[in-house]
């Protein structure tokens, strides 16, 4: 049975934005600085693990009990424009993204990424506030040409997240891109 975990619940809770940035973008390695975002985002923000722990149901032992997974996770449920439901189920090994009842990605052991096209992004959020839209980024596939649009919407969504200080908004614009850009 799932925990539903309302946006506003969230929205403002600089735990879970550092979280977020931390965890559900893993192909957002950095040549410049030889760094994952996950691991500029720990090095350079304090952090509740205690909180982290709660909100993905961690314990010690999980991972020998259950693999990672448990059977009452939260979930953060958004409505999308089209009117379907957004759901992010969260585990201790790994965060499931569905749209209603299907599965559209993963992030974990066996992830699964750049499953929504910059089409099918737009429509899905058209009517989301620019914070909101940075909660389906980690399952956006862009092409080379839509770079530029989608660094102005991880911009803006940046500006309405307290949690992130001004001077790292290029370091996690250009990893959101990078998680996000198909080669």
């Amino acid at each position: 049975m799932r925990k539903i975990v309302a946006f506003d619940t969230i929205k403002d809770e600089n735990n879970f934005w550092i979280w977020f940035f931390a965890a559900l973008f893993p192909l957002s390695w950095d040549a410049d600085t030889d760094q994952m975002l996950s691991e500029a985002i720990m090095d350079n923000y304090e952090f509740d693990e205690k909180w982290a722990d709660a909100f993905t149901g961690y314990y010690d032992g999980i991972f020998d009990e259950s693999d990672g997974y448990i059977e009452d996770p939260k979930t953060l449920q958004i409505e999308l424009s089209d009117g379907k439901m957004l759901s992010i189920e969260v585990h201790p090994g790994d965060i499931y993204y569905f749209i209603e009842d299907k599965e559209i990605g993963c992030i974990g052991p066996h992830y699964k990424i750049k499953t929504i096209s910059w089409q099918d992004f737009a429509i899905y959020t058209k009517s989301w506030t620019y914070q909101q839209k940075l909660l389906l980024m980690p399952m956006l596939g862009i092409k080379e040409g839509e770079q530029t649009t989608l660094e102005e919407l991880i911009v803006n969504g940046l500006r309405e997240v307290k949690a992130i200080r001004w001077e790292d908004y290029e370091k996690i614009r250009k990893g959101i891109v990078l998680n996000c850009l198909i080669e």
